[in-house]
C-alpha cells in the first residue's frame, strides 16, 4: 500500500514546516484537513509582512508574532482580538507617515484598552494620542514609540501602568513633563530627544519617577545641543536611579569637559568618545559603561 502525505508523523511535519515560510505555509495548509489544522495550531509563528497587499490576516489566527511594514486598511482591521486571539508581539511600521486615522485609532484604542488578553510587546510610530486614551488601561511589558509632546507621555503612563521597557522618541518644543506618580515597574529606558534647550531639571522630572530604573540610554540628533553640563546629569543620575547598572549618552553637552575628568564623575562612566561636528564645531560625547554598546 502506498504512503501518502497523511500517513507522515506529526514530527515529520513539524521538521518539514521549519524550512517554510509562515505566509507560504499557512496559504499551502490551513484548511486541508483537521489534522493539518490541529499541527499548524501547535505551532508557535512569527509572521512578517512587508509591502505585501494581498496577505489576508484571518489565515493566520494562531500567530503569536506580528511584524507589519505599511499595512494596508483591511489589514489593520483585521488585526483584532478575535482574529488574532494569542497575539503577544507586535510591530507595525509604517515608513514614517500616517497611517489612515479611523483605522490605527480603532487598533490603538483595541490595544491600549487591554482587549489582546496575551499581548506583552509593542512597536508602534506616527501614532496620535487620544486624552480619551487615558482612562483606558492595558498590561504592556514592552512598549517603543513615538510621542508628539510630554502631555502624551504621561497618558502613557496611565495607560500601561505595568511596562518594565521603554523606549521613545520625543519630538517637542519644550521638555515639559509632569507626573505626579512613582512608576515602580520599569527597569529599562530608551529615550531619543528632539527636543531643544532641554536640561537636567527636565530630565530630572522624568527619571525622579522611576526609581527602580537599571538601564537608560539618552541620544538626541547629531546637531543638537543639550542645556546641560555633564557635572549636573552626574547629580541627576545619583540622585534618581540609584539601581541603576548600565548607562549610555549620546549628545552635545553645554560646556566640554576632559575625557579623564568624565571617567570620575560617575562609576558608570567607564568608556568616553568624543566626535567633532563638522557643522558645529562641538564635541559630540557619547558616554556608556560598555563598550560594546
Amino acid at each position: 500500500m502506498p504512503t501518502t502525505l497523511e500517513h507522515l508523523p506529526d514530527e515529520i511535519f513539524f521538521e518539514i514546516f521549519e524550512y517554510i515560510p509562515m505566509k507560504n505555509l499557512y496559504r499551502s495548509f490551513s484548511r486541508l484537513n483537521h489534522r493539518i489544522n490541529s499541527i499548524l495550531g501547535s505551532i508557535q509563528p512569527k509572521l512578517s509582512i512587508w509591502h505585501s497587499n494581498s496577505l489576508n490576516l484571518i489565515h493566520f489566527s494562531n500567530i503569536r508574532s506580528l511584524e507589519l511594514e505599511d499595512p494596508t486598511i483591511e489589514q489593520l482591521n483585521e488585526i483584532r482580538p478575535h482574529t488574532i486571539p494569542q497575539l503577544e508581539c507586535l510591530r507595525i511600521n509604517n515608513n514614517n507617515t500616517r497611517l489612515p486615522g479611523n483605522n490605527f485609532y480603532e487598533l490603538c484604542h483595541s490595544i491600549f484598552s487591554g482587549e489582546f488578553s496575551y499581548l506583552h510587546t509593542c512597536i508602534l510610530n506616527n501614532i496620535q494620542f487620544d486624552r480619551q486614551w487615558s482612562v483606558l488601561s492595558c498590561k504592556l511589558h514592552s512598549i517603543q514609540i513615538d510621542v508628539k509632546n510630554c502631555q502624551d507621555l504621561s497618558y502613557l503612563f496611565n495607560i500601561c501602568p505595568e511596562l518594565i521597557r521603554l523606549k521613545v522618541m520625543l519630538d517637542d518644543e519644550y521638555f515639559n513633563f509632569h507626573y505626579s506618580n512613582i512608576y515602580q515597574t520599569l527597569c529599562r529606558l530608551d529615550l531619543y530627544l528632539r527636543i531643544k534647550n532641554w536640561s537636567c531639571e527636565e530630565l530630572e522630572s522624568l527619571l525622579i519617577i522611576m526609581p527602580n530604573l537599571k538601564y537608560l540610554s539618552i541620544q538626541t540628533p547629531f546637531a543638537q545641543r543639550s542645556q546641560m553640563t555633564i557635572e549636573s546629569l552626574t547629580n541627576v543620575l545619583r540622585k534618581c536611579t540609584p539601581k541603576l547598572e548600565n548607562f549610555f549618552i549620546n549628545t552635545i553637552f553645554k560646556e566640554q569637559s576632559s575625557t579623564d575628568g568624565i571617567h570620575q564623575l560617575h562609576p558608570l562612566f567607564k568608556f568616553i568618545r568624543i566626535v567633532q561636528a563638522v557643522t558645529t564645531r562641538a564635541d559630540h560625547i557619547t558616554v556608556s559603561s560598555k563598550i560594546n554598546r
